[in-house]
């Protein structure tokens, strides 16, 4: 088969590299693309010049000396067999905004959406959305465009990404790229490559879910056609009449090639970025992994760790986003997010890691709440606080020790300065005994700490607070930031 670079003689860049780009400050920028097997290329940007001969394949990558932050618009050319040239390239911090649907979610549809329009015009903070692509194998390019902020591109941008950076350019006045690479209702398997995937003991039943929906496509793509067919019959019956119709068209199944493959969306959507030159990841996924928060524990930091590898600028940091509230399910299935939130927690343990609990913003029945602000302005914090050494609190609440007394229980918290409840009396702790049945208790706020009073001989072996799929107003400390759930058993999840 002919290459990738024998289809086109000319040099050229990879998708990233557009007019309007992002360069990562602070770190050797990467430049890399295609030409013919054996040509030599040349970039030049501000005043540097590097080199490199295409490969065999007539792949070709260089490395521009590390620069300081810039908002003033430069000229990048690259010369080979014939010349290219981006205008209008600063330098900045670069992000990687990754995951499902809360991260994909546009500031168009978040709250005050026509005021954070309005006042939408930082031309230094720029997207790249790469276009929605599955591949079996690791995609060298990828498609999208870099758009400077503006009243009119901002609609579309991601929203958590957007209130990121525009608190990030506040507080430190360099230009903020964000890279967009989302995609609703995704898995955290499909995000990994496929090396990360077979290292891991989940990998067998993740392989085996996907054949059993490759082999179950058919049957189920012939029903769609019948039901299909039936909606159209009944649509333009309803016409005719004269009457509403409000049914919804069903859905065809996904099989072969759609994004349900394990790595795809990795391949399709992240290799094509490797390795351009990050400042870190910020990622929202979970909520379509809620079945097996089992895999999703050991799979996380596995992914987290394969990225870094890929892009190859050390332990990057990676901010991320815990599930919100929503009241998903049915009784037997009410706890399958508060599973999926701990298993999140799992990636604290990497180094450069932060996580955001996002319990107080969510809806019951709209698992995306639309108060991204909330969101972006969390992640900021961390970044600022972790990666950029502000001073600042970026966390709530978490429960540090638990002590025991004949009259109950008290919950020590660290990141508690300023405890406090918007709901009195404080909901959402329970205990439960040897029958593993949890039952609400009260309690009550003192300094860092909660009480929880028990009638006497009350025997408690297990202590959870919001341990379900939807709470209500759960505790904040005095920079409104919220408590995490928690729990002292190591019982399995209900099935």
């Amino acid at each position: 088969m002919l290459t990738a670079a024998a289809l086109h003689a000319d040099v050229r860049l990879a998708p990233l590299f557009q007019d309007h780009a992002v360069l990562q400050r602070g770190k050797p920028v990467p430049v890399w693309g295609l030409a013919d097997p054996g040509e030599a290329v040349m970039v030049e940007f501000k005043g540097r010049s590097v080199s490199a001969t295409a490969d065999a394949d007539g792949r070709w990558r260089v490395r521009l000396p590390a620069m300081e932050a810039d908002a003033k618009g430069a000229r990048l050319v690259v010369r080979g067999k014939n010349r290219l040239t981006l205008d209008d390239i600063v330098v900045g911090d670069v992000w990687l905004c990754s995951g499902q649907s809360n991260m994909e979610w546009t500031v168009e549809n978040s709250t005050q959406a026509g005021e954070e329009i309005a006042s939408a015009t930082n031309p230094l903070i720029r997207e790249f959305k790469i276009v929605r692509a599955v591949s079996e194998k690791p995609l060298f390019e990828g498609k999208g465009q870099w758009r400077p902020c503006s009243k009119k591109s901002v609609r579309k941008f991601t929203a958590v990404g957007y209130f990121f950076a525009r608190e990030i350019y506040e507080n430190l006045k360099v230009p903020v790229g964000l890279i967009n690479s989302t995609w609703g209702g995704t898995r955290i398997e499909f995000w990994m490559s496929s090396e990360a995937l077979a290292s891991t003991k989940a990998n067998a039943g993740i392989q085996a879910r996907w054949i059993n929906r490759l082999n179950s496509y058919p049957g189920a793509y012939k029903k769609w056609e019948i039901d299909n067919a039936r909606w159209e019959q009944e649509q333009r019956l309803a016409s005719r009449q004269g009457t509403a119709f409000t049914a919804r068209r069903p859905l065809p199944p996904e099989g072969p090639g759609s994004r349900n493959m394990p790595s795809g969306l990795y391949n399709g959507m992240i290799n094509p970025l490797v390795p351009y030159g990050l400042a870190g990841v910020l990622w929202w996924q979970g909520e379509h992994s809620t079945d097996r928060p089992d895999w999703y524990q050991e799979l996380f930091p596995v992914m987290i760790k394969q990225w870094r590898a890929a892009f190859g600028q050390g332990d990057l940091p990676f901010y991320y986003v815990q599930l919100a509230s929503y009241e998903a399910g049915n009784d037997k299935t009410r706890q399958q997010w508060a599973f999926l939130r701990e298993a999140q927690m799992v990636g604290r343990n990497l180094p450069n890691t932060g996580m955001v609990v996002s319990l107080d913003i969510g809806k019951e029945r709209d698992i995306h709440p639309p108060d991204k602000q909330v969101i972006g302005r969390r992640l900021a914090c961390a970044a600022l606080a972790k990666t950029y050494g502000k001073t600042m609190q970026w966390e709530g609440p978490r429960m540090e020790r638990i002590g025991r007394n004949p009259r109950g229980i008290r919950i020590i918290f660290k990141n508690a300065e300023g405890l406090a409840c918007l709901d009195e009396p404080v909901r959402g702790f329970e205990i439960a005994g040897a029958d593993h049945v949890f039952r609400e208790v009260p309690a009550r706020i003192d300094g860092d700490s909660v009480l929880l009073d028990l009638p006497q001989g009350t025997v408690a072996e297990a202590v959870r607070y919001c341990w379900w799929n939807f709470t209500a107003r759960p505790m904040h400390n005095a920079a409104g930031f919220p408590a995490e759930p928690f729990r002292t058993d190591k019982w399995p999840m209900p099935r």
